[in-house]
């Protein structure tokens, strides 16, 4: 299965089960996956994030489907300092990469608060 097929799975995952907010028209930016290289993804989540189980288990099972090796590293958001810009992310939020898949632009402070 190509990269392109592997964004494809993870945007649909993110459709169906996510509960982040949609870039403003004109400033998404898709994040470009390099086939040949191992995809290392961040899944932000957050204590009381009802749509992070479903999430999660889609993410992983299009990733299993896929058959080589990439990373998924679930990242809670508490855990983070206050000043890194991953806690400005509404959850569940999948990084490529260190960006959004949606192409959301990198939090700045001040971070607004979960919803």
């Amino acid at each position: 299965m190509g990269a392109n097929n592997v964004l494809a799975i993870l945007l649909l995952c993110l459709v169906i089960g996510a509960c982040t907010r949609i870039a403003p028209p004109g400033s998404a930016r898709p994040v470009a996956v390099d086939e040949a290289s191992e995809m290392k993804l961040e899944f932000l989540t957050r204590d009381g994030c009802k749509n992070t189980p479903t999430m999660l288990a889609n993410v992983e099972q299009a990733l299993a489907s896929m058959g080589s090796p990439h990373e998924l590293n679930i990242v809670h958001q508490a855990a983070l300092s206050p000043d890194d810009p991953r806690t400005g992310y509404p959850t569940p939020t999948i990084l490529v990469k260190g960006l959004d898949i949606f192409g959301l632009p990198v939090p700045e402070p001040p971070f607004p608060a979960p919803a």
